[in-house]
């Protein structure tokens, strides 16, 4: 695969997640707002949680736009350096070092994506994970 293709297939595709993800998050505001027993049963740590679970939506979107829309015509070349880093952190041999020369939108997307994964077991959110058990 060429690298402009790799780039379309990716920013397309990673586009298109973000606008599902993005129609979810409304789906799920929507029903904390419109249900009453719902609305009752929020929350501030709700709240809270919705805030960070905007963050690395917003500023994911913003990076692609920034560095892969806007940024020329192969945007940021990230295979040669957050990919490998996330494989690095996923086999338990973090190398940081790869993230030297990252543009910093993309940084702040990855600090709030693992701030969301960092609260994700003292919120609602992980019920996403545990079956319910009656």
């Amino acid at each position: 695969v060429s690298e402009h293709v790799y780039h379309l297939m990716a920013t397309i595709g990673g586009m298109a997640a973000g606008v599902a993800t993005v129609v979810g998050l409304l789906g799920l505001l929507y029903r904390r707002v419109v249900n009453k027993s719902v609305r009752f049963a929020t929350t501030k740590n709700d709240i809270f949680m919705y805030v960070l679970l905007c963050l690395p939506i917003g500023l994911g979107f913003w990076a692609t736009l920034q560095n892969q829309v806007l940024g020329g015509a192969n945007g940021y070349d990230y295979r040669e350096t957050i990919s490998p880093w996330l494989r690095s952190i996923l086999t338990f041999q973090p190398q940081p070092e790869l993230l030297a020369g990252v543009p910093s939108s993309f940084k702040m997307h990855i600090i709030a994506g693992l701030l969301l994964f960092a609260i994700w077991p003292f919120t609602r959110l992980v019920h996403v994970v545990s079956a319910p058990v009656m």
